[in-house]
């Protein structure tokens, strides 16, 4: 069975087999780059402006937050997740419209039977006539904002000596807690000082 499901990039018949068949000792990391042949980005955005405020360090471990520090390295700077949920646009919908993950925009029933909502705007397939060009994932200066949300902003560096490492960011607890670390510039000696022990 194994030798059938190299061949095909069918994500179910690898997903089976993982279950059903335990992989030879040492192949583990090989098989599960297999698994990853058969997922496939559905869209990328190129060029992504990242906040002004945010050197980014890596997400939690569960995918749910964005950990960054500031350009500063003086703050620890949080952004949950949000893309992949209407549109990721923050946009609100007409008036009587419900927002459609895809296609020409739905009307909302207004009880009697009829559509309800913008009769005078013109028809519902005409209205987003500017296509990807106003999808903020699209835009590369929007794409940030559209998929990620600020949480949070902590001050971590309590001396201006101190620096946040932008290298090193520890998550534990299920992401509960953060460990990050910090570093000081080492103290210049002088002549005074090489004489004392």
């Amino acid at each position: 069975m194994e030798a059938l499901v190299g061949a095909t990039f069918n994500l179910h018949h690898k997903l089976r087999a993982r279950e059903l068949t335990a992989a030879r000792p040492g192949a583990s990391t090989h098989r599960s780059r297999r698994f990853y042949e058969s997922v496939f980005p559905t869209e990328t955005v190129d060029h992504v402006t990242v906040p002004d405020d945010a050197n980014v360090m890596r997400f939690t471990d569960d995918g749910r937050y964005l950990i960054c520090v500031s350009r500063n390295q003086r703050e620890l700077v949080v952004y949950r997740y949000v893309g992949g949920r209407g549109g990721g646009s923050k946009r609100v919908a007409p008036a009587g419209r419900i927002p459609a993950e895809s296609g020409p925009a739905a009307h909302a029933d207004d009880g009697a039977g009829t559509p309800g909502g913008d009769t005078a705007g013109g028809d519902a397939a005409g209205d987003d006539a500017s296509g990807d060009d106003d999808d903020p994932r699209r835009r590369a200066e929007d794409a940030f904002a559209a998929y990620f949300e600020h949480v949070f902003s902590r001050p971590l560096v309590v001396d201006d000596a101190d620096l946040l490492s932008k290298d090193f960011a520890l998550t534990v607890l299920d992401g509960d807690y953060v460990i990050v670390a910090s570093s000081t510039q080492p103290e210049v000696r002088t002549d005074g000082d090489e004489g004392r022990g």
